[in-house]
């Protein structure tokens, strides 16, 4: 089960739409429909749930309740309904921080009482719930208190995830998740991609000018963890990289059907034990794609040496792992392409060379042989 929640409701999404006289739901649905359609492009697995936060505060509110029942929250004196965070000794745990020597920590908010913007009733007043508390709950009601992986951004470890794992702490007095994965951020050549100080890199831009499969590429060449740097540079000399696995492939397909005048590949090759061994590495992406460069290696001198049978065996293992990684690999092999390649094999065998050059000359722009 893969749970991915949609906040449609904060400060920021009530600003802007008392900025433009609408509805908060309406640029909730705006974005989140552009991002989803996003998602479909860049060929990612579906989330079993996408949770909305407007259509949970029944829960959200008794998650509060329940941490009030414990005596881990109050309300304060502005009103709110706060966590008691010096009730939890283990706080820090993820951030590896120690509470006691934590500077300008409060009890974070679960239910801020306030009268602007969209509110529901609760038995503390009108208001909108807290964000940690949001997250909190979605793992709790659909993962059952925990869950097994819980990503996000490096930015969000700590006070986001920290405050997500001290309400598990007191409710359950566990871990809110076996293993946390926290992405690095994304960097131009003249800084960190920012929203907020207007430093964009839209990821629609990147899609509309390249392809999802560059961006997968550009995943892979980076350890997920740590700080990337991404420009429109660095992504066409990727492009190229990119671009030379397409090319294998087809040369490949090319070559069987030319020696058997079918295109036929067994798709049961399983997954490499060395391959799988990178991912249990803790995601070890860039060997992956060093993996990924040798198999293509083998292949093309495969091509080059006409062994048909080999170049069955390394381009189904390498199809087979580029689709399990999520790449989408083209079909350039429609039918007047396959026409082109008979004809060519039938000048050669006649030994109409001009004839066979011509159509190599094309084949050759097609990048298929």
């Amino acid at each position: 089960m893969y749970v991915h929640n949609i906040t449609d409701i904060d400060d920021k999404i009530v600003n802007k739409a008392q900025q433009l006289g609408v509805e908060e739901s309406e640029i909730a649905n705006t974005y989140a429909e552009k991002y989803f359609e996003l998602l479909k492009k860049l060929n990612v697995i579906w989330p079993t749930h996408t949770p909305k936060v407007s259509e949970h505060i029944e829960d959200i509110q008794n998650t509060i309740e329940q941490l009030m029942n414990k005596g881990y929250a109050e309300i304060n004196e502005a009103g709110d309904v706060v966590f008691k965070l010096d009730l939890i000794p283990t706080y820090g745990e993820l951030s590896k921080q120690n509470l006691n020597e934590l500077t300008n920590i409060s009890d974070f908010c679960l239910w801020k009482k306030i009268q602007f913007g969209k509110t529901w009733d609760s038995k503390w007043g009108k208001g909108r719930p807290g964000w940690h508390t949001e997250c909190f709950t979605f793992i709790d009601k659909l993962c059952c208190q925990k869950v097994h992986i819980h990503g996000g951004g490096i930015d969000l470890k700590f006070p986001h995830h920290e405050n997500e794992n001290a309400h598990c702490r007191a409710l359950y007095n566990t871990p809110l998740a076996d293993i946390w994965i926290h992405i690095g951020h994304l960097s131009t050549p003249d800084g960190k991609i920012s929203k907020s100080q207007n430093k964009k890199f839209l990821l629609k831009d990147v899609v509309d000018s390249y392809s999802p499969n560059l961006l997968r590429l550009f995943f892979l060449k980076n350890s997920y963890s740590t700080p990337s740097l991404v420009s429109y540079e660095i992504l066409d000399d990727l492009n190229e990289e990119l671009n030379s696995f397409l090319v294998a492939i087809n040369k490949a397909i090319s070559a069987i059907y030319i020696a058997d005048n079918k295109y036929d590949l067994d798709s049961s090759t399983e997954i490499n034990s060395e391959f799988l061994s990178f991912l249990e590495n803790n995601l070890n992406l860039p060997s992956v794609l060093t993996w990924l460069q040798q198999l293509k290696k083998t292949l093309l001198t495969s091509i080059k040496n006409k062994q048909i049978s080999e170049i069955k065996t390394h381009l189904s293992e390498l199809k087979t792992h580029l689709e399990w990684l999520g790449f989408q690999i083209p079909n350039e092999h429609a039918p007047e392409n396959l026409e082109l390649l008979t004809t060519w094999k039938t000048h050669i065998e006649k030994q109409e060379w001009k004839s066979a050059d011509e159509i190599r000359d094309k084949l050759i722009k097609l990048k298929l042989i």
